[in-house]
């Protein structure tokens, strides 16, 4: 079996995803990470690689998992930037707008079934 390729540039475009999902310039974002802003810029764009310590740096300033970056590299898998966008979003809501969304993502995916 042949090893999944990196899609650096899904990934980067994923990355970004979460970071405007998040509100965060690149230069707060990098900041935060504790990378360069032209190495944040590099990534997002797909034109460099990063360590696994800058992936889970991101994801901690981003609130995601790696998983959510990675889903790039599973052969044969969509992978939904929207996805990314609204888990980060979410994560940021009170406790109270968490129920409601919940209640609204319910309700518009029974309405997909019917």
């Amino acid at each position: 079996m042949e090893a999944p390729k990196y899609d650096r540039v899904l990934v980067g475009k994923l990355l970004k995803s979460a970071r405007i999902a998040s509100g965060l310039t690149q230069e707060k974002a990098s900041e935060a990470a504790g990378c360069s802003l032209r190495h944040l810029v590099q990534v997002e764009g797909g034109t460099t690689g990063m360590s696994i310590d800058l992936l889970l740096s991101l994801c901690s300033v981003y609130h995601i998992t790696p998983d959510n970056a990675f889903s790039a590299v599973i052969p044969d898998r969509e992978t939904d930037t929207d996805e990314v966008v609204l888990l980060s979003a979410y994560r940021r809501l009170s406790k109270e707008q968490k129920k409601t969304a919940r209640a609204l993502v319910i309700t518009l995916a029974k309405d997909l079934e019917d």
